[in-house]
């Protein structure tokens, strides 16, 4: 299950979801981590405003919820370094990372 947590503007939380990712989405995602590692490489590092507007686009398309929308998107996603642990939280999942609500602790035996 793909999850992603966001905060309504009367400050409630809200979840979306979907049952599992797709080949495009993850796709998707690795154009992007592509785009911007050639940018450092080059130099020319994409400015983070603009690398915030493609991760809200990849999340919009990763769940193509009718009530989530670029839009709302920018209103519904938290900010600063929330919007970075939210946004790779799903992507880690596309990637087919575990879900940390699923993920048990490991018991240690000595």
């Amino acid at each position: 299950m793909i999850k992603l947590k966001l905060l309504t503007i009367d400050g409630t939380e809200k979840t979306i979801s979907k049952p599992n990712g797709t080949a495009r989405d993850m796709l998707n995602y690795l154009k992007f981590v592509q785009k911007v590692n050639a940018a450092v490489e080059s130099g020319n590092p994409i400015d983070e405003a603009d690398q915030v507007e493609e991760v809200v686009e990849l999340l919009v398309g990763i769940f193509s919820d009718p009530t989530f929308t670029l839009d709302n998107a920018l209103d519904l996603l938290p900010t600063g370094s929330d919007f970075w642990k939210v946004s790779n939280e799903v992507f880690i999942q596309i990637m087919g990372g575990e879900d940390r609500e699923k993920k048990q602790p490991t018991e240690i035996s000595q």
